[in-house]
């Protein structure tokens, strides 16, 4: 890494121990980050394409609603999926109390609403949220964090090459280093924390438009719901 006498991993070498820290702990931001990246956006790409199949599925098929349950269990969760289960519970609960108490439903819900169903798919959507959302913080915080941790290695060389510059025989080609050293330190916690920042934001959006899927979705189950049982 060198152009017009510029080697970073040189710098790096001789660069005081604190700034080698920082850049330890700014390289592996960056690992950390991409990392997220990575995983984040291959998976919200999978479960995109695999609720955009579900839900043709759910509304081209008039399947029983326990049926379609039972044909899920083996399939890995997928943001659908939860929201789905959560309201097929909640139905298959209300069938075991018509069977033992010997309920009409169809009176319950006239004179309740179906208010039940809706909180407990609501109850699967946040699950789901709260699924999507892992390790969205962590990127989050390295972009926070990032840019201040540059700051403190280009804080501390800059000191560092104030004390070179108070010895009498003082050049700027001696503390010329220091000040490289100061700067690098800066420029790579930009680094780290740029991609992570976008890359949050980015990810942000995308939940915001699934969770408007799970929303539809589960306007289309309550409507399921309320023609299977009137």
């Amino acid at each position: 890494m060198e152009a017009n006498g510029f080697n970073f991993v040189e710098i790096m070498k001789n660069a005081s121990l604190v700034v080698q820290i920082d850049f330890f702990i700014l390289i592996l931001f960056s690992i950390v980050s991409w990392g997220i990246i990575l995983k984040k956006y291959f998976q919200l790409k999978n479960f995109k394409k695999v609720d955009s199949a579900f839900y043709a599925k759910f509304r081209s098929v008039n399947n029983d609603i326990l049926n379609m349950k039972a044909e899920l269990e083996n399939q890995e969760d997928f943001p659908l999926k939860l929201v789905f289960n959560s309201g097929a519970e909640e139905y298959e609960n209300f069938l075991k109390i018509k069977k033992e108490k010997n309920i009409d439903l169809k009176d319950h819900f006239i004179g309740f609403g179906l208010i039940s169903f809706s909180r407990a798919l609501k109850h699967g959507q946040n699950e789901s949220i709260i699924y999507l959302k892992s390790s969205l913080t962590t990127l989050a915080s390295i972009g926070s964090i990032a840019p201040f941790v540059g700051l403190f290695g280009t804080v501390w060389g800059i000191i560092h090459s104030f004390v070179g510059l108070s010895t009498a025989s003082a050049s700027l080609q001696s503390v010329a280093p220091g000040i490289a050293e100061a700067l690098i330190a800066t420029a790579v916690g930009l680094v780290a924390a740029i991609p992570a920042v976008w890359f949050y934001n980015y990810f942000d959006s995308e939940l915001e438009e699934i969770n408007l899927y799970m929303e539809s979705f589960s306007e289309s189950f309550v409507n399921r719901i309320e023609r299977s049982l009137f």
